[in-house]
């Protein structure tokens, strides 16, 4: 009589092959997805660095950031000559308004009085220059320029104002040396 030979039923697995194996491809693959996880990481960082970078120079170069597109966005741009202020306007799509100055009676609240109206602006990105040239007799004159960055357009003079002895007194007080821009309670002007 021969002895049974052990029967090896194909539903039970070895011992042998519940074990972790891996092949020369699997090793490849996991380089593969661990150098990619390493790549992107790397990435990520560069681009976090790139955008404090840009905000940075955009804040020196004078370029607002646009919290809400819905309304008009200003900031001051620092300027390097004297009796010079100039702003960066974000102008929303579809929307126009009036640029107006004004050098005496300048409430604390509410718009001044008799202002001067200089531009009507309509969307897109404009930067507006104001100067004050000292005259050797005559009062200083006030010049606005304009020019828009988006749609780019050439520069234009908005506004050529001989200042009478009364206007040009704040001059002399303030000497200006504050540039902030402040916006009122109404969202309707803004005082520098």
């Amino acid at each position: 009589m021969e002895p049974a030979k052990p029967t090896t039923d194909p539903a039970e697995p070895h011992s042998s092959r519940r074990r972790f194996r891996f092949s020369l491809l699997s090793m490849i693959l996991l380089i593969t997805i661990v150098a990619l996880a390493i790549s992107r990481w790397q990435l990520s960082e560069q681009l976090t660095q790139m955008k404090q970078r840009n905000e940075q120079l955009a804040q020196a170069l004078g370029i607002p950031s646009i919290t809400d597109p819905t309304k008009v966005t200003a900031i001051g741009v620092p300027t390097i000559v004297n009796n010079g202020w100039e702003w960066h306007l974000v102008i929303p799509q579809g929307k126009q308004y009036d640029l107006y100055v004004a050098f005496t009676h300048i409430p604390q609240e509410g718009l001044p009085e008799n202002p001067i109206h200089v531009e009507s602006l309509t969307d897109g990105e404009v930067r507006i220059n104001l100067s004050i040239e000292p005259q050797e007799i005559l009062p200083p004159t006030v010049t606005v320029r304009g020019r828009y960055v988006v749609p780019a357009q050439d520069v234009k003079t908005m506004l050529y104002h001989g200042l009478s002895p009364r206007e040009a007194s704040w001059l002399s007080h303030y000497g200006g040396e504050y540039r902030e821009v402040a916006r009122g309670e109404d969202d309707k002007w803004y005082r520098t």
